[in-house]
């Protein structure tokens, strides 16, 4: 599975939140609007949606935009830190 990010053409927050996903080894597809899926079709599946990017994560979660995609990340390597110290414990 792959992170969703929903983009728009001339969307600067876009196009750096696709590089930190690349930087950082998150695999992704975009979707873009409208020439991939039109803007009635999005605004029918995600009314509440108000900026771009708009990210899902794998399992179908909202992540939201930008700032909130670098919330995601930290917290998402700070878990994997913590399952590797965790995994090294003996107990």
């Amino acid at each position: 599975m792959t992170v969703m990010v929903y983009t728009l053409e001339s969307c600067g927050y876009c196009k750096v939140a696709k590089e930190l996903l690349t930087f950082k080894n998150v695999p992704y597809t975009e979707v873009k609007i409208p020439i991939q899926m039109t803007t009635r079709d999005f605004k029918e599946q995600f009314p509440h949606v108000k900026q771009f990017p708009f990210i899902i994560d794998e399992g179908s979660n909202m992540i939201g935009g930008f700032s909130d995609l670098q919330e995601w990340l930290l917290e998402r390597e700070n878990r994997q830190l913590l399952n590797e110290k965790v995994s090294g414990l003996s107990l």
